[in-house]
């Protein structure tokens, strides 16, 4: 596997992380969104996973705006707290529009406050195929400037989502299950996933093995890479 830092074209670029194997040179591109801790060991991780199934892999720096945080999850929430949101989903537009073919359906993986940012530019690409952890139906709070709230464009999703909430989360699951409505009446395909014991960023269990959402992590894990498997497949030319 290699990894490339890149930038988008012209003025004001925005800096990107490409990962991609050789066997995969020629897969369909996963474009994966952070968290607030941003492009970390775990999200490195998951990268190289992806890529072993054959995809490349592009990781915005939505952050490079407000540079490094500081260590721990108070650095992470202070730097949170400086985002301007609509300039950071601008941010991921771009990369977007560098990295993938507007002919062909690409992915998208979102955690969190990354989550939340693939159901808004879900709403402006019909080829995209979404899977989101943990997304705020309202929008990732605490952001300096706010954005556009995922439910306000939910029914105008074309493409296929898949979403995965813990219910010992403290995302609201009412509003949970208010975008899964929303989602349903929209003209993409929509799969709502809830798992009993876990709780937010239940994810990390992956790699944890005794961690309390292992099994979470690992059934959802399956079922997002048979999502994208299942919508997703190898081309040429990017």
């Amino acid at each position: 596997m290699t990894v490339r830092t890149c930038r988008t074209p012209g003025v004001d670029p925005v800096p990107y992380l490409r990962f991609s194997a050789e066997r995969a040179a020629d897969g369909d591109v996963i474009v994966l969104l952070t968290d607030i801790f941003g492009v970390n060991p775990f999200y490195r991780h998951l990268s190289a996973l992806l890529t072993d199934e054959g995809y490349q892999v592009v990781v915005p720096d939505m952050f490079h705006r407000v540079g490094a945080a500081a260590p721990g999850r108070d650095g992470a929430l202070t730097r949170r707290g400086q985002l301007d949101d609509p300039l950071a989903v601008d941010d991921v537009e771009r990369v977007i529009e560098h990295t993938t073919d507007s002919k062909r359906p690409f992915g998208t993986l979102g955690f969190c406050l990354g989550g939340s940012f693939a159901l808004l530019t879900a709403a402006t690409h019909r080829n995209q195929v979404t899977t989101t952890y943990y997304a705020f139906p309202k929008g990732s709070p605490g952001a300096k400037v706010p954005v556009t709230e995922p439910m306000q464009v939910a029914g105008s999703i074309a493409g296929p989502v898949l979403g995965h909430w813990g219910r010992q989360d403290y995302i609201d699951e009412g509003e949970v299950e208010q975008l899964a409505r929303l989602l349903a009446d929209a003209p993409g395909r929509t799969e709502v996933r809830w798992y009993p014991d876990a709780g937010h960023s239940f994810l990390a269990g992956l790699t944890e093995n005794d961690h309390v959402s292992a099994t979470a992590a690992e059934e959802s894990w399956r079922r997002t890479l048979a999502f994208f498997g299942s919508h997703l497949g190898p081309v040429t030319g990017h």
